[in-house]
């Protein structure tokens, strides 16, 4: 799909490049012909494809290993729980998984070092409070 998304890109650039930069002519001329408002948005669709598709939600997961990253905890039992980063909704986005040395509380932020990634969440290890 990536593939697809950047051929089609790279075609709608040319053309800009071609329409000597002007992006007002540009737009004008996708609202005014037919076949370039269909062009443009399946372009957009393509796009919106590549973006969301599974296999970039994993490479950007496997970004974060290494990194620490803030956790609010949704769930906790003892010494292990599970939370969210910063901008990861509740129920939608993936979860990260946490051990800790002493006991977790629901609510708490945690500053964690994600240590591996699956397939849609992050497993870490806590390092700070």
């Amino acid at each position: 799909m990536r593939g697809g998304a950047f051929l089609a890109g790279l075609h709608f650039l040319i053309y800009v490049a071609d329409q000597k930069w002007n992006l007002v002519v540009v737009a004008l001329e996708i609202v005014k012909r037919f076949y370039l408002t269909i062009g443009f948005v399946a372009l957009l669709s393509l796009a919106a494809l590549a973006i969301t598709s599974t296999n970039g939600w994993q490479r950007r997961l496997k970004r974060k290993v290494g990194t620490r990253q803030q956790v609010i905890f949704d769930h906790a039992e003892g010494t292990a729980g599970k939370g969210r980063t910063k901008g990861d909704a509740p129920e939608i986005d993936g979860t990260v998984h946490v051990t800790s040395h002493r006991p977790l509380r629901i609510g708490e932020i945690a500053t964690v070092k994600i240590d591996r990634a699956d397939a849609y969440d992050l497993h870490g290890t806590v390092v700070g409070f």
